[in-house]
This record gives structure tokens, sequence and C-alpha cells, in this order.
């Protein structure tokens, strides 16, 4: 669960202590600027939760998606969370798996790929090869990487960005995905 002084340092705490909030608006830069709230709080969640995978169900059961403060509880509906998601997804801070789940990117995929590339060039990487598994976990990652312990899908993704702008190639070898720093 966030910390309520998480939110206070961004402000977003009192957004979400206002039923207003909790109806996305019909005019268009209100309903903007509420996305864009909704979007940081989300995110902030799952990140803070060190949530990878989860659904659209198990994020309407969220406290913070929930007001409770007035006699009647106000909630975003599945619709308005979708559309929210469908945001976040335009901003690679998730990917849909299906019409109902997802996977959550702490960190964007382009993000990644550049502190993953860092990493290789300090390490003296750069013309070596190193698995994925390498790179997330392996002696020379420190846990204060973006990267560190981060699912092996999510480094393959920003490995591939790393190989479409030639920093890498990407290959498999018995259903092993390694990398070759360039």
């Amino acid at each position: 669960m966030i910390e309520e002084s998480n939110f206070k340092q961004n402000n977003l705490f009192k957004l979400i202590q206002h039923p207003a909030f909790f109806t996305l608006q019909d005019h268009r830069e209100s309903r903007i600027k509420q996305i864009n709230a909704w979007s940081e709080i989300i995110h902030s969640h799952l990140k803070s939760a060190k949530i990878l995978d989860t659904s659209i169900s198990q994020l309407l059961q969220l406290p913070i998606l929930a007001d409770n403060s007035t006699a009647i509880t106000k909630r975003l509906d599945r619709d308005e969370l979708r559309e929210i998601l469908d945001f976040m997804a335009d901003l690679n801070l998730i990917e849909w798996k299906t019409e109902e789940n997802l996977s959550v990117n702490w960190t964007s995929p382009f993000e990644l790929a550049d502190a993953i590339y860092d990493w290789a060039k300090k390490m003296k990487l750069i013309g070596y090869t190193e698995t994925l598994k390498g790179i997330s976990q392996g002696d020379m990652t420190d846990r204060n990487l973006k990267f560190h312990d981060l699912p092996q899908a999510q480094i393959l993704k920003a490995c591939e960005i790393l190989e479409n702008s030639g920093r890498a190639d990407v290959f498999e070898v018995d259903g092993i995905f390694s990398v070759k720093f360039k």
C-alpha cells in the first residue's frame, strides 16, 4: 500500500480525499488531468507494492480506488479504470496481456534499455555476451539498479530495444535468451 507521506509529497493524496475525483469528468481538459493523476496514483501504488502482474478485477478491489469518506461510497467503475489503464499502456507503464490481465512496467522499457546499456558499459561488457538472468540477477548486478530482479520478459523487451537501436544483439539458444552488447 502506498504510504500517505508518498502521496503528500506530490499532492496526489489530497486528490483522493475528494469524492468528486472518483468520477471522471466529461469536460475534456478536466478529464485529461484526472486520468493523468489517476495514472500516477495507480502506477505509484503498483510500484511501491511491487506488483508486476494484475488484472482489472484485482485493481477494482484496491482501497485507493474508493472513497469511503461519505455515506455513499464513490469508486471508479470498470470502464473508467479501463480508460485510465489504456492511457497508462500508451505511456508504456503497463502492457496488456489479455482484455483483463496486464503486466506492470515499474520503469519504461526505453529507460530500462538505457540503464542496462549503461551498466554493460560500466561493467566493461561491450563485445561480450550475458544472459537475461545474468543481467537481472547476476553477481555484477547491484540490487539498487532499476532492472535488478525484474522478470525476464521485461529485461528481454528492453534488450530488444537495444537491438533495434544497434547497441546489442539478442539471441536464443535452447530456450535461454542472451545479449551481446555492441
